[in-house]
């Protein structure tokens, strides 16, 4: 009897021992490899957030840049209106400015006469005044049109100034004649 290796067990050792690599291969793996693949992920998990957190930061400056810019809009419009603004006393400056409003329309203008004046409480340094003016109306009322274009075009071309009522009335000096009567409120400066 030889003392050499049963042939028949060959097989079954080189089974065994490519098992036993694939086993040592599998845990070596999975010791270095595979939490990679696991970092990876959780890399890749961390990125998509961060990605999700700076679109939605994109989103937000957009929208104060929006909201920055519809503030410096206001302002400006803010300053406008600031600025014309009757300056002084009304007393002094509107009946002018409705004599030459209505110029521009080739109406002229009767009577323009305040009527009262108080205190703006929401808007400190400021009051409104309250004043009536007479328009007179031509024979057959042609200038009646051209009236109230220059009526609607002055509530819209000063903003600090509104037209409460607008009517036609007789002419109380002669009662023949027709006449226009409005009333209008003005903001401005004390």
């Amino acid at each position: 009897m030889s003392m050499g290796i049963d042939k028949k067990w060959i097989p079954a050792g080189v089974v065994l021992a490519i098992g036993l690599v694939l086993a040592a291969g599998w845990g070596w793996y999975r010791g270095t490899v595979g939490p990679l693949g696991e970092q990876e992920q959780e890399a890749l998990r961390d990125a998509e957030d961060f990605a999700g957190r700076i679109e939605n930061a994109q989103r937000t400056i957009t929208e104060i840049k929006a909201n920055d810019e519809e503030a410096e809009r206001v302002r400006r419009e803010l300053d406008r209106l600031y600025r014309e603004l009757l300056a002084g006393s009304a007393m002094f400056s509107m009946p002018p400015l409705v004599r030459e409003h209505f110029a521009r329309f080739g109406i002229p203008i009767r009577l323009v006469r305040m009527n009262s004046t108080k205190d703006e409480p929401d808007i400190p340094g400021h009051e409104r005044s309250f004043w009536s003016v007479a328009l007179p109306i031509d024979e057959g009322g042609r200038n009646i049109f051209k009236m109230l274009l220059a009526v609607a075009d002055l509530d819209q071309e000063k903003p600090f100034l509104r037209v409460i009522d607008f009517a036609i009335r007789p002419d109380p000096e002669n009662p023949t004649a027709r006449m226009a009567s409005m009333n209008v409120s003005v903001l401005n400066r004390k």
